[in-house]
């Protein structure tokens, strides 16, 4: 696809978006800048996108299917056919643009809306059970703890607060 967009190009341009804990340039902040692209590059959803995932983690999985373009291992790692990877891939390709990349972090920063991974305690685990076609990530505002609510009175909120 291209080698344009490094996910340290990613933390270098939007850095604060990600709500580093840790160093610029650490594990925990390049697993948090490719959830976040996988979140942009994809549908929510997507299962294919989900497997790649599952079999890479989210930094390799971006390197080697959207930097490296590398389908034939993919498609071995994931017992995915190669066809739904490159089908996978041309649904993804517009969305790889600086503009496509670094704007939903632009936009959450306007509405005070924080990323929040598996990784983070508050994800909420119930997600989880989505499995291939879990979020890579959630945008989210106020507290996220709503979201591991049982269903009632603040769910429609929690609801709510994940669009931006």
């Amino acid at each position: 696809m291209t080698d344009r967009w490094a996910l340290s190009d990613l933390v270098a341009r939007v850095g604060a978006g990600l709500h580093l804990a840790g160093p610029p340039d650490g594990e925990a902040t390049l697993q948090r800048a490719a959830r976040a692209l996988w979140c942009v590059l994809t549908e929510p959803g997507d299962g294919v996108a989900g497997a790649l995932r599952r079999a890479y983690g989210p930094v390799e999985a971006y390197h080697r299917v959207v930097l490296r373009n590398e389908v034939a291992a993919a498609a071995a790692a994931t017992g995915l056919p190669r066809d739904a990877l490159v089908e996978a891939q041309r649904r993804w390709r517009p969305r790889l643009t600086a503009d496509a990349l670094t704007e939903p972090f632009r936009r959450a920063e306007r509405v005070g809306a924080r990323l929040l991974t598996p990784e983070d305690a508050d994800w909420p685990l119930a997600l989880d059970d989505l499995e291939d076609h879990a979020p890579a990530c959630l945008w989210v505002r106020g507290d996220p703890r709503a979201l591991t609510r049982p269903a009632g009175s603040d769910w429609h909120v929690a609801e709510l607060e994940l669009a931006l």
